[in-house]
């Protein structure tokens, strides 16, 4: 566990790297070009190296006996995130048409139409992850996304029973056993199995988000963004039990040892109960988490414990103090916000409404989490008069004219002659 001041911890932040380094970019490459080359044979190949079942598409019928094999408490859950989730994110479908008027003679509108065709990809490695098939899933039908895919690896027996039902719950149109940046790399090309879609999204591990970078860099396909490993922040007064704190803390470490974990408070005994408490929980139920992954910051108050989060621009920050409101208003930058000592940041995982899929590695200053926007687009409409192009023309003309675009000033000119 370190220990570090504001000011440390500022100049620790400076320093953060990218979520995927121009190496990993040439190996993805590599694989791009082989999906490109051989087709599902090259996704084949990839699933031997690594124990997995073969490329397969299930239709959305072929999805049905398997949510009619789940147990009814599991199906119940899944039927309960998906009711949240879709009010959740309800709120968030725009209008499909806007009208500004401008002087009655050029008439600006827009149209809020849908992506067509998503893939999510699927997390199938330390454990099967329905719930980000809900994530995915959900937001993309409220949009009106026509066609929904999911992709994740199947074992040698064949794929999860579970991963399965819950694509038929969450309303996913087919289901593509394939995974790893290979699957990335199918989505974005399309192979005879594997159909081409327009956007990809989904968490992942490093070679995943590398693959994303790639295909998103090349033009090939739309993602969500490049999430690197999973990270939570909790400012804390003590105000919250400390092992409460401690097991969010240790939530998101078990994503796996490059996720963190950071505990801000101006109370230095704070640390030490917490840090206790963490390795108590540790040594009792043997998480998957390591001690090296928490990060403690000291600072002399609130407003200072607001400025350090919002340098962090952390994934999940946890506002566990007697006045959480407080310091929400001085929030400027985070991928979800939970409030208060029973706002657990699992219940955003799962069941709360919210969505998972957020921003990492201080992407947070720049977007929010999955949303029903990232499955729309805004396509812009006009329509200008007789009147309204002999006001425009004029503008025009001495603008290309300016920028050497004489074709541009002749379309102005034509119309007004």
């Amino acid at each position: 566990m370190k220990v570090y001041t504001a000011s440390e911890f500022t100049r620790s932040i400076s320093t953060r790297q990218g979520v995927c380094a121009f190496s990993e970019l040439v190996a993805m490459n590599r694989i791009l070009e082989k999906v490109i080359r051989d087709g599902d044979d090259a996704l084949n190949a990839f699933a031997r190296d690594f124990n997995e079942g073969a490329v397969q598409a299930y239709s959305r019928e072929a999805l049905e006996p398997f949510w009619k094999g789940l147990g009814p408490e599991i199906k119940r859950s899944l039927l309960y995130s998906i009711e949240n989730l879709k009010r959740g994110h309800s709120f968030e479908a725009s209008s499909s048409l806007i009208i500004n008027r401008q002087r009655g003679d050029v008439e600006i509108s827009g149209r809020i139409l849908p992506i067509e065709r998503v893939g999510i990809y699927v997390p199938n490695g330390l454990a099967p992850l329905p719930s980000t098939i809900l994530m995915g899933a959900i937001p993309a039908k409220i949009a009106g996304t026509s066609f929904v895919l999911a992709s994740f690896a199947a074992g040698i027996d064949g794929p999860n029973p579970l991963l399965m039902g819950a694509a038929f719950a969450a309303g996913v149109d087919q289901v593509v056993t394939v995974g790893g940046p290979q699957a990335i790399m199918a989505l974005a090309v399309g192979t005879t199995t594997v159909p081409k879609v327009d956007l990809i999204v989904g968490p992942g591990g490093q070679r995943v988000t590398a693959a994303k970078a790639l295909v998103s860099a090349l033009g090939l396909v739309g993602i969500d963004m490049l999430a690197g490993p999973s990270e939570v922040c909790i400012i804390a007064d003590g105000s919250t039990p400390v092992v409460w704190t401690a097991a969010d803390l240790l939530s998101q470490m078990e994503h796996g040892v490059s996720s963190s974990a950071y505990l801000i408070t101006d109370r230095p005994e704070l640390i030490q109960e917490v840090r206790s408490s963490v390795v108590d929980l540790l040594q009792e139920h043997n998480f998957n988490a390591s001690m090296s992954q928490l990060i403690a910051v000291l600072v002399t108050d609130e407003r200072e414990a607001m400025a350090m989060a919002n340098l962090l621009a952390p994934e999940h920050l946890l506002i566990q103090t007697r006045d959480p409101e407080v310091s929400l208003s001085r929030l400027q930058s985070a991928g979800s916000v939970f409030l208060g000592p029973y706002s657990a940041e699992a219940f955003g995982d799962y069941s709360s409404g919210t969505n998972h899929v957020l921003p990492t590695s201080g992407q947070a200053r720049i977007r929010g989490g999955l949303s029903v926007n990232d499955f729309q687009k805004r396509v812009s409409v006009q329509r200008v008069s007789s009147q309204g192009a002999k006001e425009l023309a004029p503008h025009v003309e001495l603008l290309a004219r300016e920028e050497g675009l004489s074709a541009h000033r002749f379309a102005s000119v034509v119309r007004r002659s």
